[in-house]
């Protein structure tokens, strides 16, 4: 049996994000991330003069948050 050739991914998800890319990502804003990042929940990187945002620390983030559950309606009186 031949052996094939693991094709690389051609569209690999990125390690690291700039601010404003990562907050369209997750959903939050600027301010919202750099208080996660005071707050020690997510983690940034310096590259000269870029901010950027660790993408592994934003899934977990983002994993961490409650999930919302649906509410029953209150039945309506006929």
């Amino acid at each position: 049996m031949a052996q094939t050739k693991q094709q690389p991914d051609t569209n690999p998800k990125p390690r690291a994000m700039r601010l404003a890319l990562a907050a369209k990502y997750c959903g939050l804003s600027r301010a919202s991330l750099y208080r996660r990042w005071q707050a020690g929940e997510v983690e940034f990187i310096k590259a000269g003069t870029a901010t950027l945002v660790d993408v592994e620390s934003l899934d977990r983030l983002l994993a961490s948050l409650p999930r919302l559950e649906p509410r029953a309606r209150p039945q309506q009186a006929a």
